[in-house]
């Protein structure tokens, strides 16, 4: 399933997409958080951005090492693949965070 697509690597169809939207979804979480105009109609907004990201940094994640034991490893590879790691969990780490935030502005207006 992560392996590929009409011939190609889905990691190097999908990398692309995690790579832009997780800094792009990092600094809009981060302007929903500190404008207030922005908070009623952005919180949960943001967080659905959040979980397409989170859902795109997996599958790139999960292609990429299907990809890697397709080629083999290497040391270069291998921190590559770590770095996958890491993008994934301050995926979710930002989707949680998001998460709590919309809860929380959602219970309070004191915000």
């Amino acid at each position: 399933m992560f392996d590929t697509f009409m011939g190609l690597p889905v990691h190097a169809l999908v990398v692309h997409a995690a790579v832009v939207l997780v800094p792009l979804m990092a600094v809009l979480t981060v302007l929903v958080v500190v404008r207030p105009s922005w908070r009623a109609r952005g919180a949960w907004s943001v967080v659905i951005g959040n979980v397409i990201v989170a859902g795109s940094v997996f599958v790139a994640k999960e292609s990429g090492e299907k990809l890697e034991a397709r080629i083999g490893e290497s040391a270069t590879l291998q921190r590559h693949t770590e770095f996958g790691d890491v993008m994934f969990l301050f995926a979710l780490g930002l989707l949680l965070a998001s998460v709590a935030f919309a809860a929380l502005h959602g219970r309070s207006t004191t915000w």
